[in-house]
């Protein structure tokens, strides 16, 4: 349970400590919130449940602050960026790149900058939610209408060594 709380901690709680402490100013600006999240956020893999839990709560919280700060009309914007890998040193010297698909790779590994700018583009426009890069989008449309399709492709084509380093939640 530690590893969970861990991971809540610092990849939930503080998200939301952060906007609250910044919720006044960010009404008198009628300023933007951007949060950041992976494609763990919209649907559960293997061995990503603590990363999987921490994402959805994050997801929710702000999908429904959104609603809230529309409703009383504050001029907040919250968008949601749901990003797949990016083509970084880390990842592209360990496990990850290996263990994908070539096809994968060339797709979901996205350049840094990219990503960012596509990050700051849709936050600055107020954009609900961003999904990059297009493999994102279409796995999220996909795990939809079919979603043992889209786990079973992550399942069988992420090797055991790109879990991430917190346990997954059978293990805590």
């Amino acid at each position: 349970m530690t590893a969970l709380h861990q991971q809540m901690d610092a990849g939930f709680f503080s998200y939301v400590d952060l906007t609250s402490k910044f919720m006044q100013m960010l009404s008198s600006s009628k300023g933007k919130i951007g949060v950041v999240s992976s494609i763990s956020a919209k649907f559960g893999l293997s061995h990503h449940s603590l990363i999987s839990s921490n994402q959805f709560a994050l997801q929710g919280f702000f999908g429904s602050l959104r609603q809230e700060l529309q409703l009383a009309q504050k001029g907040v914007s919250v968008t949601s960026c749901v990003v797949g890998y990016d083509s970084t040193d880390d990842v592209n010297s360990n496990a990850i790149s290996d263990s994908l698909p070539n096809e994968v790779n060339l797709v979901q590994n996205s350049a840094v900058n990219a990503t960012a700018t596509a990050i700051i583009k849709a936050v600055t426009k107020g954009t609900h939610q961003l999904y990059y890069p297009r493999l994102v989008w279409f796995s999220f449309n996909v795990h939809k209408f079919i979603p043992g399709y889209v786990e079973t492709f992550f399942s069988s084509n992420v090797h055991q060594s790109h879990r991430p380093a917190a346990k997954s939640a059978a293990a805590a």
